[in-house]
């Protein structure tokens, strides 16, 4: 016996804009199957869409259904803005005043008496439709006002007024609405801030000896919100020739401590200085440096 209120749905999950006339559409594929997993091929599913404003939870702006076919594979492909409307038009949402949330539900059997499937927030894709539904003049307009890139993977985003460049991400990170803009942060967090930071109560494994490759690693306690943070590298002063060097990474929501690993090779024999400065809050650590072991 099925359980439909327990089956898993969504195996794959991707949204394309159609370039065709306004309305455009939003491409949607899932690989259907039931409560133990097993795909169902050739079965007629009952779709519900609905597009919710600002949260997961949020009022429902557009709502729609459709019927459709899974393949031998069970995997259905319909077109988001192609199905019967219960609730506005399709082409009359304004995404610029998102964030929006697609809300999915289903019906196995092919009729109206739908689970819920899932909530996923739109990205930075469906925007570009905001460009599509201007008239004309304006989107050429709009158009000429893009920035050039300097790097391969930069792009634009619209904030309501103007096209603002955006920088390609780095390794890690992923793209992601951080304060309702896009933004590229490590594993997807938001970047974090750290309330207070103690280099004077930091501790130190290994030694830093003059005139010997270093390889000391330093824990410097802190109180954080549990987001990310940059990594960067921190040349010395005082005694020359260290470098301390902190991964970017994700903060204790909390109390935790900041990884700092110095390399490098002393010049001289006495006090090496760092500025530490990270997620908002700034420390200048000191670490001595011997003449001999």
């Amino acid at each position: 016996m099925l359980v439909r209120s327990s089956f898993l749905m969504l195996i794959l999950f991707f949204f394309g804009i159609v370039k065709a006339q306004v309305p455009s559409k939003i491409n949607f594929q899932t690989v259907v199957r039931n409560s133990s997993g097993k795909v169902l091929s050739k079965k007629l599913v009952g779709i519900k869409f609905s597009i919710l404003k600002s949260t997961p939870s949020g009022s429902v702006v557009y709502s729609e259904t459709q019927v459709d076919t899974t393949d031998m594979n069970g995997l259905i492909n319909v077109m988001l803005g192609n199905g019967t409307p219960s609730l506005s038009a399709f082409n009359s949402i304004n995404w610029l005043q998102g964030p929006y949330f697609l809300k999915s539900e289903f019906d196995i059997t092919g009729g109206s008496n739908y689970t819920l499937n899932g909530i996923s927030e739109f990205l930075s894709v469906p925007y570009a439709m905001k460009v599509l539904q201007s008239d004309s003049t304006t989107y050429t307009s709009n158009v000429k006002t893009l920035s050039k890139g300097d790097t391969i993977g930069d792009m634009n985003y619209w904030n309501g007024t103007t096209w603002v460049p955006m920088k390609r991400g780095l390794q890690d990170h992923k793209l992601t609405f951080c304060n309702n803009q896009p933004t590229w942060a490590y594993k997807g967090v938001c970047l974090g801030t750290i309330s207070t930071i103690n280099c004077s109560g930091a501790t130190q494994t290994g030694s830093l000896i003059k005139n010997t490759v270093a390889n000391a690693q330093v824990t410097i306690p802190y109180t954080a919100n549990g987001g990310s943070f940059t990594g960067k590298n921190i040349n010395s002063t005082g005694v020359f020739g260290l470098v301390a060097t902190i991964e970017q990474g994700i903060l204790a929501n909390g109390t935790g401590g900041l990884n700092v690993k110095i390399s490098g090779t002393p010049t001289t024999n006495g006090t090496a200085f760092f500025e530490i400065n990270v997620a908002g809050k700034s420390c200048v650590l000191s670490r001595t440096v011997n003449a001999t072991q």
